[in-house]
């Protein structure tokens, strides 16, 4: 049963072997981009690949345990747990360093997001102000022409007036 023990561990370590190759292989396509929750299984892979090579390193199987006693495996099982739990701690500050760096992209492309906003803010601005300006150029050019127009008028009646003025003086010259 012992080596039916290691066969079945040697398999699911090979199992867990490909998951992690599948993963750090995602990893490396996406670069930064990766997901925390795929790092962190990356990590926890790991941790599970250590462990079951020291099982297999130490033949942990139900002979072993026998023959170390009560205290072996205490002991074993103890070392096992502080491995495990130092590589929770590593892990932990692995996850918190991917967040704060997922954390410092993001601010970056919504500062670089905030400025192009404000770009477009200040074109769409500029561009309101032409407009603006436009529309006073057609406004003061219209009472420009409105003037001219009624200067115009002033002088064709003062134009006729005069001729009125002439026609009558021409007619009472000669006695009309």
């Amino acid at each position: 049963m012992g080596i039916q023990d290691d066969l079945k561990r040697l398999e699911i370590r090979n199992e867990r072997l490909h998951r992690l190759r599948l993963l750090e292989l995602r990893q490396a396509r996406q670069g930064n981009e990766t997901p925390p929750h795929i790092i962190i299984e990356i990590e926890s892979t790991k941790a599970e690949l250590g462990m079951s090579d020291l099982l297999l390193a130490e033949k942990t199987s139900t002979e072993f345990a026998d023959t170390i006693g009560p205290a072996g495996q205490f002991l074993v099982l103890t070392r096992l747990l502080g491995q495990l739990a130092q590589q929770g701690v590593e892990q932990g500050a692995r996850a918190v360093e991917g967040i704060e760096t997922l954390r410092q992209q993001i601010e970056a492309r919504i500062e670089t997001q905030g400025r192009a906003t404000e770009e477009r803010i200040d074109r769409v601005e500029a561009h309101q102000q032409i407009t603006n300006d436009g529309q006073d150029v057609a406004r003061i050019a219209g009472q420009k022409r409105t003037r001219l127009a009624m200067f115009a008028i002033a002088l064709s009646l003062i134009v006729l007036a005069g001729g009125v003025a002439f026609i009558a003086v021409t007619l009472r010259a000669h006695g009309f």
